[in-house]
């Protein structure tokens, strides 16, 4: 049995057992076949900092666990009596198709089977305390302490121990250690709330850790795993919900050595890198090439990326592409030089869309190019975002196209910034900004105008295949974070290129992601049955 369990899922648009009858209005074939991404580093950085600082437990991390049938059965194999924490990563883990997800609904439509589930997982393991982790958490920590909203959902009050908010590398140890500063606590209910404002930007006390994983997380033959290099990113986009205006850089002899004993461990050559921004820094992208370029091996990646550093630092993609990648998330936004220049992205978009040519022109098929674009920024307008869904339907260089309308979230007390949408949205020209229901509204353009440009930006990329769904759980295959999985798979760059630019997603690929899945979880068992026979 394990002392510490960590579940995790990708875009949960399937229930747990088939228990839920409101998944019959939609098409079954679509809910299994979204599926092939691949694991994320959350869980596993906290089962290190578990394992680094509570030398006496054992951890265990589930992954996929929405895709388990009759799932607590196989949890009778892993938890007992005498389990003493389940941790659950709500990063990804809801149903998108949930329109009250922020009501703690977490991957169901209706919060009642939640509160079943929560109930048959403390019939398990009665004794174990229930932590919750992960981005989702920020919604709640919000709803419940800093808005002191009092209608606390059932299922947390009834059944979760403590909810981490931000970074959970300290605040999971020291919370199982007994050690939690009472400063960062808050109780609602029996519920309690950790914050530590961890921030690699604001105060610089974010850690980037070495991941050492061990027979228990099952990697397979030729898996592509997660990589962090740094935490946090040097840029101050304003419409960014995320810890920035500072990075940590892991040491590179730690991270030349995750890669080598993942080598000679498990033969990991292929990486997607979790940072903000791979790019953000000289500094970096060198570290990334020396290590890349010095192993026995040849590495592979992937990575998030913004354009405008290439304009600066040209020989970056050289150094990019020498070192394996394979592919780019390109950060582009706006195609409105007004609009950029406010959001905090102000080279000119004729020099970016330069760039992206550049790029294509110089990697050919050997680089999978996405670029992502909001639609609604401050200084955006309606023919502005039509001039830039022409032109993207007919440049040729960008592979895949993913664009989102823009979402302001509440402020966030560990930023410490003023100057950004959320926290100051009068002064970049937001007349109206409405959380209950969401609404906002600037001098251009409106939240509801912007839903329907989407709906027509879906509808013409779809067209030609350009499109990539991104929140779309129930039709978006053809995801940038697809590719590490197909690589996983077996297939090649080419072939995984060619899939995911054309939306050609053959039945034989879903085929083995369910049996690679499958095998994963035989695989947890296995080690774990060998680990007790010991």
């Amino acid at each position: 049995m394990t002392d510490v369990v960590l579940l995790n899922d990708v875009f949960s648009a399937k229930q747990i057992d088939n228990t839920h009858k409101s998944e019959r209005r939609v098409n079954p074939e679509k809910l299994n076949k979204w599926n092939f991404w691949s694991r994320y580093l959350g869980p596993y950085v906290v089962k290190q900092t578990i394992l680094d600082n509570c030398p006496d437990m054992s951890v265990t991390v589930i992954d996929y666990f929405t895709k388990i049938p009759n799932f607590f059965e196989y949890l009778k194999s892993i938890v007992n009596e005498d389990t003493k924490y389940i941790g659950i990563s709500t990063t990804f883990l809801h149903n998108t198709a949930n329109v009250r997800v922020n009501e703690f609904n977490l991957w169901f439509t209706d919060h009642k089977d939640l509160v079943n589930w929560f109930a048959k997982l403390k019939e398990l393991a009665p004794n174990a305390k229930i932590m919750l982790g992960g981005h989702l958490c920020d919604v709640w920590y919000k709803e419940y302490v800093l808005n002191n909203n009092p209608n606390m959902p059932e299922a947390m009050r009834k059944y979760v121990d403590c909810v981490i908010h931000g970074y959970a590398e300290e605040s999971v140890p020291n919370y199982i250690n007994n050690k939690l500063d009472l400063r960062h606590v808050q109780y609602r209910y029996n519920t309690l709330f950790v914050s530590d404002g961890a921030s690699a930007g604001r105060n610089g006390n974010a850690k980037c850790i070495r991941v050492k994983w061990d027979s228990n997380d099952a990697i397979q033959k030729g898996e592509w795993l997660p990589l962090e290099v740094s935490k946090g990113c040097k840029f101050g986009c304003k419409f960014c919900m995320y810890d920035k205006f500072g990075t940590t850089l892991k040491p590179i002899e730690e991270f030349r050595q995750e890669v080598i004993d993942n080598y000679k461990n498990y033969g990991v050559t292929g990486y997607s890198f979790t940072d903000d921004t791979i790019n953000d820094s000289m500094e970096k992208v060198k570290m990334i090439h020396e290590v890349f370029t010095s192993l026995p091996f040849k590495a592979e990646w992937i990575a998030y990326t913004r354009p405008d550093m290439f304009h600066k630092y040209p020989e970056m993609l050289d150094l990019m592409l020498e070192s394996g990648c394979k592919g780019v998330f390109l950060g582009v936004e706006t195609f409105n030089h007004d609009a950029a220049k406010i959001a905090g992205k102000g080279l000119h978009p004729d020099k970016i869309k330069e760039i992206i040519r550049w790029m294509k022109e110089k990697a050919g098929e050997e680089l999978f190019i996405l670029a992502s674009f909001i639609i609604g920024l401050v200084g955006e307008t309606e023919q502005s975002l039509q001039d830039t869904l022409d032109f993207l339907l007919e440049q040729e260089y960008i592979d895949k196209i993913l664009f989102e309308v823009l979402y302001i979230r509440p402020p966030d007390y560990r930023t410490g910034a003023q100057d950004d949408f959320n926290n100051d949205s009068a002064k970049y020209g937001f007349k109206k900004l409405n959380f209950k229901p969401y609404y906002w509204e600037h001098d251009t353009l409106n939240f509801t105008q912007c839903m329907e440009i989407a709906q027509e930006w879906k509808r013409q990329l779809g067209k030609h295949n350009r499109y990539s769904g991104f929140d779309q759980a129930l039709e978006g295959f053809t995801n940038f974070w697809s590719y590490p999985r197909m690589r996983s798979l077996g297939y090649t760059h080419k072939e995984a290129f060619c899939m995911l630019k054309d939306a050609s997603m053959p039945e034989e690929l879903y085929r083995k992601n369910d049996a690679w899945i499958e095998n994963y979880h035989s695989l947890i068992q296995k080690e774990l049955n060998q680990l007790v026979a010991v």
